[in-house]
């Protein structure tokens, strides 16, 4: 039979291929995701965006004054790339806590659409030179961290400096078929 129909065989074999590589691409994924950011393995579960309120009351405790917004909805069958957002949101928070010197907004979008998810975290503070805390640990190395997280499902990145002021982290994860 696969001397005789090698076409068939052939396609066979490249969708083996695809779904193997694919399958292993998502566990190491979610190896990642399952890693604290300590490097050590946790039984909790990870948090995700519905974990957003306690992280934004944690943060308002230490004096961040946030606002939040969501547009759009969440579904189960984001969690793992939720996971991955939720840092990224705690990550920029971090680096709102040690670099933007006095704030008076930090404003947190989270955009949910079919096709991607996307998180937009903005503060009014005065940047990387004013930092207020700086032996606050960071959990994944600043914006190195936050890029890994993004690069793993795909997604794109950007940080920087605000045109009147302040920094902007946005990113954005793709969502593979919609949702």
């Amino acid at each position: 039979f696969l001397e005789t129909n090698t076409a068939e065989t052939r396609a066979a074999l490249d969708a083996i291929n695809r779904t193997s590589r694919n399958t292993l691409n998502e566990l190491r994924r979610l190896l990642g995701v399952l890693r604290g950011d300590d490097g050590v393995r946790s039984h909790a579960p990870a948090p995700t965006l519905s974990d957003l309120p306690v992280l934004v009351a944690q943060m308002k405790e230490l004096g961040l004054p946030i606002t939040v917004e969501v547009e759009g909805e969440s579904s189960d069958d984001r969690r793992a790339v939720e996971m991955s957002a939720y840092r990224v949101v705690q990550e920029a928070l971090t680096n709102v806590i040690k670099h933007a010197g006095v704030t008076t907004a930090v404003d947190i979008r989270i955009t949910n659409r079919p096709d991607a998810l996307r998180v937009e975290i903005t503060d009014d503070g005065r940047g990387a030179g004013a930092s207020s805390t700086p032996s606050l640990p960071s959990g994944r190395h600043g914006l190195i961290g936050i890029r890994e997280r993004v690069d793993v499902w795909g997604g794109t990145m950007t940080a920087g400096p605000r045109a009147g002021g302040g920094y902007a982290v946005v990113a954005e994860f793709p969502l593979d078929g919609g949702s």
